[in-house]
């Protein structure tokens, strides 16, 4: 597909009201209209403040995507929310428990939390519409969409409606309307009574829905994007980009609609169904062909998102085996990149996967972009693409930072947190621990960051950002309690460290994502520590051979140092009567299973009828390091004559003795 080609029709929408967070009005009433915009204060030195955590009501917490839709003094959450079709089985045998808080101080809100009871693999929405929050799922029936008022107005009484088809996406406000893409169609509900006012066909199923200023954009699975009359439903013009792939949920800005398709496409009309442009980011993954059947990896993820000149997307760089994230800024006027901005290529895509990360990104703001990996999240300059802000959390987040004029929202598997911009009473952050270690577990070599930021008795977000030979790996952090002065603990997969490297450093971010400290530390490498044998779950097993008794030890044994070479040795009071060489790799063992180290067997006759202590001892090859020895007990020889009489002891007998003049004392 050429990069600037021209198309008749082209177009995804991202989510209607991720467009109204580009505007003054976009948190629907909550906050303060004269309060500093979160835009702003990427590029000022705002006060920002914990303001409150809120757990989630679920054991465990929550473990798939969540959207986050904010107005009228509440945050309303709806889990099981994704953008893409193969991430379906995230939710599949889950009950929707979906969530409303008070944004003052994050309590649950009597009537606010609804259990919908609906278990099924398609994905849920909400949106808030006419004041209030309407949310949609999967009918118990099945092959029905059930919308439902969940959170109604003092004086307004709630409804429940079924149409036909399954969830396609979640729903969009338009005016005195609630647009439900349900199967191959969109009905249009009535905010007051949940009434289908009209209900409009399409011929594939629809993946998306969007309205602005009296018409209805909504695209499909077969890469056609429509428009139609919000009032009746009636078709106004129907448009297809040249790339035969489906299309994702519209957005619209002026006179643009936007839209991504399954294979790194992003796809602009004009608002009246004319001419605009196609074009595939720089270096994004794209299809073989035309991209059905294809295997790979998309290119773009997540929606659409645009201000006054320019859209931006999240999309997936480079081949499947060395793919890295980024968020690229596009012109509205023709489509040309205006920046991107990668993630750091890291070993291990779960600390910065766009991929992984939710998918209803990224937000624009007011002047910052918004996006989030699976535990990290950045605000960008709009106009540069410049690193403003960066958030690490140690557990995945749920959905995309939502950001108000007053406050913003981070959302994790464990909770929510509200950041305020209302200032605080904090003193200055203190670094209370800075180290670096690396470790080979087993699954590999590990950089570990331990690290912790606080804020002279103040509950804060902080984060650890870890970069080594002046290159940027990996962040971790989260939510850090008054008391406590930690953040969680980071592992990052270096797969070889380079013996040259020997230092790391630590910049320290404190609650509005900026940098408060920076540590240079020396990197604790496993390399330079002696080995250190450890013997586990000993045993000992005892025949009788007639001639005398053969025994045989078992152990697991472990390694916590780098030199990998030991000996054993099997001994008889203090002699030895069996050796064994081997090597014994570095690995960590959980203390509650003990038994899982590198297996070790001796054993050895004895003869006579005399008691003998039986001692093992593992010790390493190495000039240093240390070992360890287990005594097993006492063990007294047989009778020569209790297995098949004299003939087979004297055997057995000169069996032994010629293994013991030869020197041969192993098992």
């Amino acid at each position: 597909m050429d990069r600037r080609a021209f198309l008749v029709g082209s177009g995804t929408t991202a989510l209607g009201a991720l467009s109204g967070l580009g505007r003054a009005d976009g948190a629907g009433g909550e906050g303060r209209r004269d309060a500093t915009s979160v835009g702003d204060a990427a590029r000022t030195a705002p006060d920002w403040a914990v303001n409150w955590r809120s757990r989630w009501p679920y054991y465990g917490g929550v473990t798939s995507e969540v959207q986050a839709v904010v107005g009228g003094g509440r945050l309303f959450l709806t889990p099981r929310v994704a953008g893409l079709p193969e991430r379906t089985d995230e939710f599949e045998g889950e009950d929707l428990l979906a969530v409303g808080l008070d944004t003052t101080d994050g309590s649950y809100k009597s009537g606010n939390t609804v259990e919908m009871s609906v278990r099924s693999s398609r994905p849920a929405g909400a949106v808030r519409a006419d004041g209030q929050f309407v949310v949609t799922v999967l009918a118990d029936e099945g092959e029905q969409t059930f919308a439902a008022v969940v959170s109604a107005g003092e004086d307004r009484d709630g409804w429940a409606t079924r149409v036909d088809g399954v969830p396609a996406g979640p729903p969009a406000a338009a005016e005195d309307t609630v647009l439900v893409p349900a199967g191959a169609s969109v009905a249009a509900l009535t905010t007051t009574d949940g009434r289908v006012a009209w209900t409009a066909p399409f011929d594939s199923p629809v993946s998306g829905v969007t309205a602005a200023d009296g018409t209805v954009y909504a695209t499909t699975e077969e890469g056609v994007l429509s428009a139609l009359d919000a009032a009746t439903g009636d078709p106004r013009w129907t448009a297809s980009p040249l790339a035969t792939l489906g299309l994702g949920g519209p957005a619209v800005v002026g006179d643009r609609v936007l839209s991504v398709d399954g294979w790194g496409g992003v796809h602009a009309v004009g608002t009246d169904g004319s001419e605009a442009w196609s074009t595939v980011p720089e270096g994004v993954v794209t299809a073989p062909d035309d991209g059905r059947g294809a295997t790979g990896p998309p290119g773009t993820v997540g929606r659409v998102a645009a201000d006054g000149e320019r859209c931006y997307v999240a999309a997936v760089f480079g081949t499947e085996e060395r793919e890295r994230t980024a968020v690229t800024a596009l012109s509205l006027a023709d489509g040309s990149e205006a920046w991107t901005h990668e993630f750091a290529s890291a070993p291990h895509d779960d600390v910065h996967s766009v991929r992984n990360g939710p998918t209803f990104q990224p937000r624009v703001v007011e002047g910052s972009v918004w996006a989030a990996g699976n535990r990290t999240a950045v605000a960008l300059d709009a106009a540069s693409g410049d690193l403003r802000r960066r958030w690490g959390f140690g557990h995945p987040l749920r959905a995309t930072p939502l950001p108000t004029p007053s406050a913003v929202y981070f959302l994790d598997g464990f909770g929510v947190y509200r950041l305020d911009r209302s200032g605080s009473d904090c003193g200055p952050y203190e670094v209370s621990t800075a180290g670096v270690s690396y470790e080979r577990g087993m699954d590999g070599e590990e950089l570990s960051v331990d690290g912790g930021v606080t804020a002279d008795g103040c509950p804060v977000v902080g984060t650890v950002d870890l970069l080594v030979d002046g290159e940027y790996l990996a962040s971790a952090g989260g939510y850090v309690a008054a008391d406590e002065g930690t953040t969680p603990y980071l592992d990052y997969g270096w797969e070889d460290l380079p013996g040259s490297l020997d230092r790391a450093t630590l910049r320290f971010r404190g609650t509005d994502g900026t940098v408060v400290d920076t540590r240079r530390v020396a990197i604790d490498d496993y390399r330079e520590e002696p080995p250190d044998f450890s013997i586990r779950c000993p045993s000992m097993a005892t025949t009788n051979l007639g001639v005398g008794t053969g025994v045989t030890v078992t152990a697991e044994v472990s390694n916590s140092g780098s030199d990998p070479g030991y000996v054993a040795t099997l001994e008889a009071d203090g002699s030895v009567v069996a050796r064994r060489t081997g090597e014994i790799p570095r690995e960590f063992h959980d203390d509650l299973e003990p038994c899982d180290g590198t297996p070790l067997a001796l054993s050895t006759l004895l003869t006579g009828f005399e008691g003998r202590e039986i001692t093992v001892r593992v010790e390493p090859t190495a000039d240093e390091g240390s070992g360890d020895a287990e005594r097993f007990g006492t063990v007294r020889s047989g009778d020569p004559y209790a297995l098949g009489g004299g003939l087979a002891g004297l055997t057995l007998l000169g069996t032994y003795v010629r293994r013991r003049l030869r020197g041969d004392g192993s098992d």
